[in-house]
């Protein structure tokens, strides 16, 4: 009985020194803030997703509550909308809305950051400055 638990207590330092590795929830910073960003019709629109946790979390974006579609997801069909105008960029933690319009443009954008530790979102209000904005 003396053995036995001396093994374990043997055990239990020997998982314990090996360092197991740790898990940080995916979080965003000022993932409760909505950002209202402004962009000229016509211009490039960027969008920073400041995701961290470990393991590193996988990020995809939403366009009022419809994921994009990026031009590099093969097995996906791509909507008109977003053919060759949306890219990501720094894995997913920066989007790219090329040559923006008031009416096709104009949304909330969204960050979602999952890993296996949990997810996270954060908002983006995008408003397109141009001749044709709704005042």
């Amino acid at each position: 009985m003396i053995k036995l638990f001396e093994l374990n207590a043997e055990l239990l330092e020997v998982c314990s020194w090996s360092g197991a590795v740790s898990v940080v929830p995916a979080t965003i910073v000022d993932s409760e803030t909505i950002d209202v960003v402004e962009v000229v019709e016509n211009h490039t629109l960027y969008l920073v997703c400041p995701a961290e946790g470990v393991p590193p979390p996988s990020i995809i974006w939403l366009r009022d509550d419809v994921p994009i579609m990026m031009a590099d997801d093969l097995d996906l069909e791509i909507d008109a909308v977003n053919a060759g105008k949306v890219r990501e960029m720094s894995s997913g933690r920066q989007l790219e809305v090329r040559s923006v319009q008031v009416d096709d443009d104009e949304a909330v954008f969204q960050c979602r950051a999952t890993n296996v530790a949990g997810q996270q979102s954060k908002s983006f209000r995008v408003r397109v400055l141009g001749k044709t904005a709704h005042h």
